[in-house]
């Protein structure tokens, strides 16, 4: 893991982000075994790095794995 992520001064250099994922949850008291989520995942749709590699064989080539846009999903559990 070292060797490839993070690893190289002069390449691999990643700059800070911030983001903000929520879930909120909606237990109802009449349905015991059933509940809602909604779930946000990056809601400012920031951009970032979420890991950064040289590759090793002697091409120089970096590599770069962002993280995902922004995301908004519901979920519906039913419980057996």
């Amino acid at each position: 893991f070292k060797h490839r992520i993070f690893n190289n001064s002069q390449t691999d250099i990643v700059p800070n982000y911030d983001v903000l994922d929520i879930m909120l949850g909606f237990y109802p008291s009449s349905a015991e075994n059933q509940h809602f989520e909604i779930i946000g995942k990056n809601l400012f749709d920031q951009d970032g790095i979420n890991a950064r590699f040289t590759d090793v064989f002697g091409v120089g080539a970096t590599g770069d794995e962002l993280i995902a846009p922004r995301q908004i999903m519901l979920r519906f559990v039913t419980q057996f």
